[in-house]
């Protein structure tokens, strides 16, 4: 089942307090829309209850990380919102983003193609 998703890169509003996993420490940033980072290894219930995001975001794969690592931290702090998870072309996206969308049960997670 495909469920429609508007939320991109490019729809975010003013209103949206996103969280943007793999920064260092907790920091915020100003702006239009509230941003904050911060590294998985520091995300904790305390944290993500006082940031209390519209959205969170992380690259499929990093060095230190991956997509499936951090929705599991997230399902078991608790989350339940929106994962917009960032990722370079792929020839067959769907079967990734099924994956991710079934290991984060519960949240709803989107796969977003970025150049």
């Amino acid at each position: 089942m495909h469920m429609a998703f508007p939320l991109s890169l490019t729809t975010a509003t003013p209103a949206q307090r996103l969280l943007y996993i793999g920064g260092g420490e907790v920091q915020e940033m100003v702006g239009e829309v509230r941003q904050f980072s911060v590294a998985l290894t520091r995300l904790c219930a305390e944290t993500l209850r006082s940031i209390n995001p519209d959205v969170v975001i992380f690259p499929l794969i990093r060095s230190d990380q991956d997509a499936v690592c951090v929705l599991e931290t997230l399902r078991a702090l608790g989350y339940r919102g929106t994962c917009l998870v960032l990722s370079p072309p792929l020839p067959k996206p769907q079967p990734v983003e099924a994956e991710l969308r079934a290991v984060g049960r519960g949240m709803q997670v989107k796969l977003e193609m970025c150049a």
